[in-house]
Order: C-alpha cells, then sequence, then structure tokens
C-alpha cells in the first residue's frame, strides 16, 4: 500500500495541533497549583520559562508563510554560535587590512621607477596604479600605488623607504576586520543550513502555493548567501594584500659645465657691445642737438643779456681803476 503523502501546509497544521494541545496540557495544571499555592519560588520561575517557550513555539507556527522563516532563524543563531566557537580563525588568525603612505625624494626618478617595479615583483605584488608628470618648473613628480602580500608588507616597505635621498614620510594605518569576518561565515554557513532545508521542502510540496511561497523564501536567502560571499571575498583579498601610496618627486643640482669658444660668442658679444656704445653716443648728440635748437627762442635772448651785462660790469671796473 503506498504510504500518504503530506502537503506543506498539512505539516504546518499538525505541528500547529499538537502545540495547542501541549499548551492546553500545561495551562489545566498550572492553574491548579497557583489556586493551591504551594508551589516553590524555583518551580514557579521554571514554569514560567517554559510558558514562555511554549508561547514562542505556537506564534511561530501561526503563519504558514512565516514558519520556514523563524525555524531557519532559530537554526541560524545556533550555527552561528556554533561556528563562531570552533572557527580557527576566531581564536589565532588576525585578518587586518593594511594602508600606507610613503612619500620619496630622489635623484632620478627613471630610476626608482624601475626600482619599485622591482621590489613589486620578489614581494610577490602588483601595481595598481602609476603615473608621471613634470611641472612647470621642470620637476618630475610620478605616484604609484602597489598590492604586496600582508606577509611581506614590512619587507616591502623598508626596502622602498632605502630609496629616498632623504627622509622619507611615511604613515601606517591598520583595520582589524576578523570579529566581521569571523560572523559572516557563520551567517553564511546558517543561511546555507537554511537553503538546504527550504530544498527539502520545496521537493515534497505538491501544491502550488506551496511550491510559489517556498520559492520565494529559497530566493531570498540564495540572494543573501551570495551577499555574504561576495563581503566574505571583499575583506580576505583585502586583508591578504597590503595596499601601499607611494609619491615620488625629483629634487637634483644640476651644474654647468665649461663653455667653449663657440659657446661664450666672444666676437658676436664684442661687436654687439661696440655697436650698442656707439648709438648710444649718436642717441646722446642727437638729443642735445634736438633740445638746443628746440629752446633757442629763450636761449639766445638770454645769452644776448648776459652777454651785455657782462660788457658793462667789466668796463665799469676798468673805469675805476
Amino acid at each position: 500500500m503506498k504510504p500518504k503523502s503530506y502537503s506543506y501546509r498539512q505539516i504546518v497544521k499538525s505541528k500547529r495541533r499538537g502545540l495547542m494541545k501541549k499548551v492546553l496540557a500545561f495551562l489545566v495544571p498550572l492553574l491548579v497549583l497557583l489556586l493551591a499555592a504551594c508551589s516553590s519560588g524555583a518551580e514557579s520561575s521554571q514554569d514560567s520559562e517554559a510558558g514562555y517557550s511554549e508561547s514562542t513555539g505556537d506564534k511561530a507556527v501561526s503563519n504558514t508563510d512565516n514558519t520556514v522563516v523563524r525555524n531557519g532563524a532559530t537554526e541560524e543563531n545556533k550555527a552561528t554560535e556554533e561556528t563562531k566557537n570552533k572557527n580557527p580563525l576566531f581564536q589565532t588568525e588576525r585578518k587586518i587590512i593594511y594602508n600606507a603612505d610613503l612619500e620619496l625624494t630622489v635623484e632620478k626618478l627613471d630610476e626608482t621607477k624601475e626600482k619599485i617595479e622591482s621590489l613589486t615583483s620578489e614581494h610577490g605584488g602588483y601595481i595598481v596604479q602609476s603615473s608621471y608628470f613634470t611641472d612647470e618648473n621642470k620637476i618630475q613628480h610620478g605616484s604609484v600605488t602597489v598590492r604586496v602580500p600582508s606577509n611581506k608588507f614590512k619587507s616591502f616597505l623598508a626596502f622602498a623607504s632605502d630609496l629616498s635621498k632623504g627622509n622619507p614620510r611615511q604613515s601606517i594605518n591598520g583595520q582589524d576586520v576578523t570579529e566581521e569576518y569571523v560572523d559572516l561565515e557563520s551567517r553564511l554557513k546558517a543561511k546555507e543550513a537554511v537553503r538546504e532545508r527550504l530544498e527539502s521542502f520545496l521537493k515534497n510540496a505538491e501544491k502550488t502555493e506551496d511550491l510559489l511561497a517556498i520559492s520565494d523564501d529559497l530566493g531570498q536567502v540564495q540572494e543573501e548567501i551570495e551577499q555574504l560571499q561576495g563581503r566574505i571575498t571583499y575583506l580576505k583579498n583585502q586583508s591578504d594584500y597590503a595596499t601601499v601610496s607611494i609619491s615620488i618627486i625629483e629634487k637634483n643640482v644640476n651644474v654647468p659645465g665649461f663653455q667653449n669658444g663657440e659657446e661664450l660668442n666672444t666676437w658676436q658679444e664684442t661687436k654687439k657691445l661696440f655697436m650698442m656704445t656707439v648709438n648710444g653716443i649718436v642717441a646722446f648728440f642727437s638729443k642735445a642737438f634736438v633740445f638746443l635748437v628746440g629752446l633757442s627762442p629763450v636761449f639766445v635772448p638770454l645769452v644776448i643779456i648776459l652777454g651785455i651785462l657782462f660788457y658793462f660790469r667789466k668796463k665799469r671796473k676798468t673805469a675805476e681803476q
């Protein structure tokens, strides 16, 4: 004889009836004990906790669509605590995101660029971004962002700092994300357990409305699982590799070399100075001639008057003698 199969809603209704019977069986003795006033303080505390548990269970099955979600939430909380207690990452290994800023002063920017690329490759890292430019004062600048494994982060920073021709400026900061990482893993494990249970319900469901309700819950849980996996992957990548932003400025003293005769242009400079002197003299006499001729209406009468005065003065001195 073929065993009778039950639908998703029939299973829920059956659980509801069983819980109602348990509640009634609990309430009758409780009323008798309260009327008799013979229960102790410890027994009353235990009865109260049991009553809360039973009433919570009754609420959990009061709605068909929320049954799986509430049960799943309970399983998720349990799985989260178990994972935190058993996960070795929570006890030993730390997940720390390191970021560093480094400023270097160098004599030759091109050589420093090649050395940084070589250092990055030797430490198992990779270059994220690089840019170089020359400002209006013909000073070269550079910017490089690299990512190196966290276990080689300090070694890389020490070698890179040695490239500076002065005291390099650096700042380091770290963000501990261990707690968040462990919590995400716990939630992921719990969500995967809920997904497995929903999938088992989906296989046993016969009615279309049951299939649709379970499929909606399954789709929501799957979306949450993908979000958790994406965040876990991001934190793992950020903590496994440290980010170093390097600023480079080229500062060197250009010493001029000895100039030969061709560079000095001695003969050309001599001719230039001679012509400038001649032109200056010609310009002086030209300005003087213009000045005298232009002011002659004033100078001529003044000279005549001064000449007459000088003549009479000289004549008077002669007569007195």
